[in-house]
């Protein structure tokens, strides 16, 4: 048991490194002014097939459907067992986290939190005002968007993909993204690894994707819900 930890905790480092120091650009050529931005510009719905690696090398298929508004950033998402069972409905805004389904073992408020946290980071552009830019280690050029716990690294990747890292204030990596970039757009390959002995990777594939051709986010007074 003690070597299978090991030997995850290895996999997960190594494919997902920190790399924390950035060489900043005295004056930004203008090719690198712009940092990446494949967040979507209105209201949309992605759908996704999901495969969650956790630890011991457990395998589950889930169904993602994602309904992102970026005016209010506000987020509502549902995942559906393979059979098409509801198991988890949950929407967040500015305001707060309501949980309209959760059932066992995605029951945890702290789950909730955490996956609409990926979410926002995977779909909504980062608010900090505090931006630096400059190259990595590697040669790669990253904006460092700054906050109070932490920081948030956006970085082009091979084949136009782009690399979201999200560490805490003391440089823990907490999770490192990357989007894939198809005819749809960014979405339609997501990989999302948590790292640590307990960690997961989610490898999600678009299946569809929808723009705003109504009102995606309709408040609905009969559902119920935890705040």
């Amino acid at each position: 048991m003690k070597r299978v930890l090991l030997m995850l905790t290895v996999v997960l480092a190594l494919s997902c490194q920190a790399g924390h120091e950035i060489k900043l650009f005295d004056r930004p050529p203008a090719e690198s002014s712009a940092c990446p931005c494949p967040y979507p510009q209105t209201k949309s719905r992605f759908i996704h097939a999901i495969e969650v690696r956790s630890f011991p090398d457990v395998k589950t298929a889930l169904i993602g459907v994602t309904l992102i508004d970026p005016a209010s950033r506000s987020i509502s998402c549902a995942l559906m067992s393979a059979e098409g069972m509801a198991v988890f409905e949950a929407s967040a805004t500015p305001a707060g986290l309501e949980i309209s389904r959760a059932l066992p073992p995605l029951d945890s408020q702290n789950f909730a939190r955490n996956m609409m946290d990926d979410i926002e980071m995977i779909f909504l552009p980062p608010q900090s005002t505090d931006i630096q830019k400059g190259t990595l280690a590697d040669g790669r050029r990253v904006c460092r968007y700054q906050s109070n716990d932490g920081w948030l690294d956006m970085a082009g990747g091979e084949g136009g993909k782009i690399e979201i890292k999200r560490y805490e204030k003391g440089g823990g990596l907490k999770r490192c993204v990357t989007l894939a970039a198809g005819a749809s757009g960014h979405y339609e390959a997501i990989e999302l690894a948590a790292p640590g002995i307990f960690g997961y990777r989610l490898t999600m594939t678009l299946i569809d994707s929808q723009g705003p051709d109504g009102e995606l986010f309709v408040p609905d007074e009969n559902r119920g819900g935890d705040k």
